[in-house]
């Protein structure tokens, strides 16, 4: 990773928290679980808490999948609505504009580009049924 080269645990375990979302399944976790041990004696323990928390949900998610396979029916997909239904990176992100951050600070801040922050928070405006970013702290809570 590019991250890398800064030699710097936080902004590496940044990245590979993000990367984790992207890539999903056995690599998300094995990402995760770097990035929590990166930050294992970091001072930015707030930054180690989201990781581990991510890890905790992948590796959740993971075995809910197993069981249910397990049991031999064929399950329906599980559709949430609200902010049930917003996956980990349109969460960060309208958590982020709910705290009041810029679309160019809030792609700095994830190593994405602005259009794609746009685009989640179209996806995150339709799935909480709100006209603006205004309303997405009331939606969340």
């Amino acid at each position: 990773m590019l991250s890398q080269r800064w030699r710097a645990p936080a902004t590496v375990a940044h990245t590979q928290r993000a990367l984790a979302v992207v890539q999903g399944g056995a690599e998300g976790i094995r990402l995760f679980e770097g990035a929590a041990e990166m930050l294992s004696d970091s001072p930015r323990r707030n930054q180690r808490a989201h990781a581990l928390v991510d890890l905790g949900e992948a590796r959740i998610a993971k075995r809910a999948h197993a069981e249910l396979q397990a049991t031999g029916e064929k399950v329906r997909r599980y559709t949430p609505i609200g902010a049930e239904s917003l996956p980990p990176s349109e969460r960060r992100v309208a958590g982020l504009a709910a705290s009041g951050m810029t679309n160019r600070q809030i792609a700095q801040s994830l190593f994405v580009t602005i259009k794609t922050v746009e685009a989640h928070l179209r996806a995150v405006y339709d799935k909480l049924d709100i006209d603006g970013r205004g309303q997405i702290a009331a939606a969340l809570a």
